[in-house]
């Protein structure tokens, strides 16, 4: 039986190399057999490389890009302390001559309440010169200064016998007897003046001959 000759093209399409193998020479010229599968196994760690390559490549890529971003940021994040810096530098100094102009003007102020300031030439006192030993009634020593609206001060300085005196100028009772006080206006110390309260015992005062009469101040009077 003849042999029967195909074409190559003729030949089924295979995509397979498994168990496939060609002709080849060797270095010393000699015919052998080559293993297609051995090719493609080459071919696809060398397939294989390149894309292991190529992600190196790309993560290498990648992390230059996060650090340029990161540097970019850096210089960013610097030049904005920079700006809070001199931004903080500058109120700290419009701070310092805002302080400064306040002082200044203080000053004027009180050099010019200095120079039209008037000065208290007369004192009137409101008070009590006599009151009675347990009457409820609230005590005061009341004060004006002239010229109106001049000096608004005054100190109370008393004894603290009879009573005693608080910086408000309301005082209380402490005992029977006499006490003095002396009014001091602060702005003019000259124009002082010193007062005497009274306080007496409680007295009772017959109108009718059966009969006592209450005085205006609460208590009774005997006469």
């Amino acid at each position: 039986m003849g042999i029967k000759k195909v074409k190559i093209s003729e030949l089924p399409l295979t995509e397979v190399l498994e168990g496939l193998f060609t002709i080849g020479v060797d270095k010393f010229n000699k015919s052998v057999r080559v293993s297609l599968q051995f090719l493609k196994t080459q071919v696809d760690k060398v397939n294989a490389a390149d894309a292991s390559a190529k992600a190196a490549n790309d993560a290498a890529a990648a992390a230059v890009k996060a650090t340029n971003n990161a540097n970019a940021k850096a210089e960013l994040a610097d030049t904005q302390a920079a700006v809070a810096r001199d931004a903080a530098t500058l109120a700290n100094q419009k701070a310092q001559d805002a302080n400064v102009t306040i002082i200044r003007l203080e000053e004027l102020e009180e050099s010019l309440v200095g120079q039209y300031k008037m000065i208290p030439t007369g004192l009137i006192l409101d008070y009590p010169a006599r009151i009675t030993r347990g009457n409820t009634v609230p005590k005061r020593i009341a004060y004006s200064l002239l010229p109106t609206n001049t000096g608004r001060n005054v100190l109370f300085l008393g004894d603290d016998n009879a009573v005693s005196v608080q910086p408000d100028g309301s005082f209380v009772v402490n005992r029977a007897g006499v006490s003095k006080v002396h009014v001091i206006p602060t702005e003019n110390t000259t124009i002082f003046k010193t007062i005497q309260i009274t306080v007496a015992e409680p007295e009772l005062r017959r109108v009718k001959s059966n009969s006592l009469r209450l005085m205006g101040n609460g208590n009774f009077r005997l006469t």
